[in-house]
């Protein structure tokens, strides 16, 4: 997914995965913190404009749920 900012464009990848293991085990390596949503709790986030065209067309594809 394609996102334009002012100074750049971005190439958005999004993917659904699973734990195999403890989430409490996640070793971050580019972002300092994270946290589990639910589908429906997705829009509580103060997302980056380029996130936000994602989550918009969560529903839109019918993809929640995946998330559960």
């Amino acid at each position: 997914m394609l996102h334009d900012y002012p100074q750049f464009v971005i190439d958005l990848r999004f993917w659904t995965c699973r734990l195999e293991s403890n989430p409490n085990e996640i070793s971050l390596c580019v972002h300092d913190r994270y946290r589990w949503l639910d589908a429906d709790r997705l829009t509580e986030v103060d997302w980056l404009p380029g996130d936000e065209d994602f989550i918009d067309q969560i529903p839109k594809l019918g993809i929640a749920s995946l998330f559960r």
